[in-house]
């Protein structure tokens, strides 16, 4: 596993290689990501960690996955890979994420994504794909575009990434899911439909 220094100038390293490659200045790679160019610099010199939301924002801008971004894993075959305590300006309450997997040569990553109690995202993103949320710990509420549903313990529920999304944890407690995304643009993403 890495460790978190190795993982905060790990991920500036590949982000700044992955901008470096496509031509991008930090200037343009925030307008394109929504990113300021403070923490955008402020991760790249790894002295942070992006949010989950500020991981795909980056990653999309680049035309990458999230997994992408983060440092080679001495097997990304296996779990347990790296941890991502990432920070976002907007949000007081970091979420903890694991990757568990990722490959350069697979559209799937799996994660594993835990929230405290309070946890809310003020703000929600999409990405390219589909996402496979099954609700491991705890309870959540996903709103989904104009859709809110709550997940508890056991729930699954299959969504079009490419509409917004985010989580809302309970006052008393947080919750612990495994997601699983296909970044392959496999469903239309005019369809604004939860897939259940």
């Amino acid at each position: 596993m890495t460790s978190p220094d190795e993982l905060d100038h790990g991920v500036g390293a590949r982000l700044r290689e992955l901008r470096t490659l496509r031509g991008l200045s930090t200037r343009t790679l925030a307008d394109l990501s929504g990113v300021s160019q403070p923490t955008l610099s402020n991760i790249e010199n790894g002295r942070t960690l992006p949010s989950i939301r500020y991981l795909y924002a980056l990653a999309e801008a680049l035309g990458t996955g999230p997994g992408a971004l983060l440092p080679p894993n001495d097997n990304s075959t296996q779990p347990g890979g790296h941890q991502l305590t990432g920070e976002d300006e907007e949000i007081d309450n970091p979420v903890h994420m694991e990757l568990l997997f990722a490959a350069s040569d697979s559209p799937l990553e799996a994660y594993l994504i835990q929230q405290a109690a309070g946890y809310r995202d003020p703000r929600q993103f999409g990405h390219p794909g589909e996402d496979l949320i099954h609700i491991l710990d705890g309870a959540v509420t996903l709103v989904f575009g104009s859709k809110r549903m709550w997940l508890r313990h056991g729930d699954t529920v299959r969504l079009n990434g490419a509409v917004p999304h985010s989580f809302t944890t309970g006052p008393d407690a947080g919750v612990r899911a495994l997601i699983v995304t296909c970044r392959l643009p496999s469903i239309d993403n005019s369809d604004k439909s939860l897939l259940v």
